[in-house]
């Protein structure tokens, strides 16, 4: 069971990467990440309540919660670029 969570987790966090470049655009890395992050904790708690049942599991807390976690990571990725282009 953790290997489908995983995996689909995973799929999850690349899909959202495509989009998560645009939000952080719009509306700059702070709030994206704090996005990400808020959507990360609502996925947790949620899975609290439907984990008997496994494929709402897998679609909350594998590709959601991959979701968000791509929404958070895309904005330290984009910072990092910027630093590395000022040194």
């Amino acid at each position: 069971m953790s290997a489908w969570l995983f995996a689909i987790s995973i799929m999850g966090q690349a899909c959202s990467m495509m989009f998560a470049g645009k939000i952080e655009d719009r509306i700059g890395s702070r709030w994206c990440t704090l996005l990400g992050c808020v959507l990360f904790d609502i996925c947790v708690l949620v899975s609290y309540w439907i984990v008997n049942n496994f494929y709402l599991l897998l679609i909350v807390y594998g590709f959601i919660f991959g979701m968000c976690i791509g929404i958070g990571y895309s904005a330290p990725i984009t910072m990092c670029k910027r630093v590395s282009r000022c040194m």
